[in-house]
């Protein structure tokens, strides 16, 4: 019985670490290049696109801020266009 339950807790652990993996479709030739822009003659740069936004438009999941452990901020719209994997914790 020892041995049947180290197999199936192998078998497990495997079986997690593989489910951990990645796809293999990380190509960074597949990532989108940043705007480019200009500089006019005053100095000041100025979007190829005239109106175009800064960024990626802000979803409103994003339309928070919230202090961080070491006192400052953190802005949600910081991270549009950008995976973002937020940690809540307690000490209950």
């Amino acid at each position: 019985m020892p041995r049947l339950r180290l197999a199936a807790s192998l078998l497990a652990v495997a079986l997690a670490a593989a489910a951990c993996g990645g796809s293999g479709d990380d190509d960074v030739a597949a990532a989108p290049a940043a705007e480019s822009t200009t500089t006019t003659s005053a100095g000041t740069s100025s979007s190829t696109e005239a109106g175009a936004p800064a960024g990626p438009a802000v979803p409103e999941q994003l339309d928070f801020v919230a202090p961080d452990v070491r006192g400052g901020q953190v802005i949600g719209a910081d991270f549009a266009g950008q995976d973002l994997v937020i940690w809540f914790w307690a000490p209950w």
